[in-house]
């Protein structure tokens, strides 16, 4: 499914000269719903190019730990201000000028994605990566 997700937004990827590295490891393995799933990578991975400067980074990692399937997506965009950590699951938030109506989006793909992961018994995160650039983080059950 990341791989397909990561197919879905490789135009967007080659137009800004975006550079995408991914480290999916062969046993990340889920049941659940494809569609929804996939719905919900494809929503944090259209984020992550949204708000990466043309020839920045983003890097996607799955790994399987004690039943579980980790994954991360972090981009090289301006990440996330304080305000927006605490609201960025709320419906329709769309934060500051980073990240409003002006560069795409309704506001709920988070949302989404974080219902759906739920949905499918895992959870999903974001933060601030050390180095810069916003950071999603999440689980679901292997």
């Amino acid at each position: 499914m990341l791989r397909k997700s990561i197919d879905s937004v490789n135009p967007q990827i080659l137009r800004k000269r975006i550079s995408i590295t991914d480290r999916l490891a062969g046993e990340c393995f889920i049941s659940g719903d494809a569609d929804l799933l996939e719905r919900a990578f494809n929503n944090l991975l259209d984020n992550a190019v949204r708000h990466t400067p043309e020839g920045g980074e983003i890097s996607v990692h799955c790994y399987r730990v004690n039943g579980r399937i980790h994954f991360a997506i972090r981009d090289t965009g301006q990440g996330f201000s304080p305000e927006e950590l605490q609201r960025v699951f709320e419906p329709l938030y769309r934060g500051e000028d980073s990240r409003n109506r002006s560069t795409g989006g309704t506001g709920l793909g988070l949302t989404i994605s974080q219902r759906i992961i739920r949905k499918h018994g895992g959870e999903l995160a974001v933060s601030n990566h050390l180095e810069g650039g916003a950071l999603l983080t999440g689980w679901l059950p292997a």
